[in-house]
């Protein structure tokens, strides 16, 4: 791994558990979450569930995932989990966007590092559509999951228009594809030292000089 690729990863990793630290400390605010003892009653419900249905099951079944009761309380997991939802992708966007705009193309995991966001264009400013469009493909990791911003955002909509088996298949849909793109995006800057993200954004990162 040469350097630039190794300062890119520790600035990621820097920047991921400042941004999980700010989304978990939002979200225990009660106003901007409203929704949490309801998620926790719909989490308790479903783990009951589960375990009545799908405890001694060695396998599911198609069947087993789409019925009714399974595809509502997935649904209402999603549903109250929205202002959270709507927490992560608002600090996401902000962070991405607004830190790299106001201080020369740099996030703190980046200034810590000494890289930074350029235009791929020389001698062309950095934008905010450039950071924006860069931040809602850039992909996030937690736990072994690999999403994006974007993805977030319509799942966050299918979860508000969609129900049942509609909203089961919208979902996995939407969760393969992102996820696909993701892992596709990380090899893309292994491999090529240029990412999907970087290269549909117009933008590169470069060490500071």
């Amino acid at each position: 791994m040469n350097n630039i690729k190794l300062k890119r990863f520790t600035a990621y990793l820097i920047d991921l558990i400042i941004i999980s630290l700010l989304i978990t400390l939002l979200g225990q605010i009660k106003f901007l979450n409203p929704f949490e003892s309801k998620y926790e009653n719909v989490a308790k419900e479903y783990e009951t569930y589960y375990e009545d249905k799908f405890s001694d099951s060695k396998s599911l079944s198609l069947t087993d995932l789409t019925e009714k009761k399974y595809l509502n309380l997935i649904h209402d997991l999603s549903y109250y989990s929205m202002s959270y939802t709507i927490i992560e992708i608002t600090v996401i966007i902000l962070y991405f966007t607004l830190f790299p705009l106001f201080f020369n193309g740099q996030t703190i995991g980046k200034k810590i590092c000494k890289i930074k966001i350029v235009n791929n264009i020389e001698n062309k400013k950095l934008s905010f559509i450039n950071l924006l469009i860069r931040t809602i493909l850039y992909p996030i990791w937690t736990s072994i999951i690999l999403y994006t911003t974007l993805s977030n955002i319509i799942l966050l909509l299918s979860v508000i228009f969609f129900k049942g088996i509609v909203y089961f298949y919208t979902n996995l849909i939407i969760s393969i594809v992102f996820a696909i793109y993701s892992y596709i995006d990380v090899i893309m800057l292994f491999a090529k030292d240029k990412s999907l993200h970087d290269l549909i954004s117009n933008t590169k990162v470069i060490e500071c000089k």
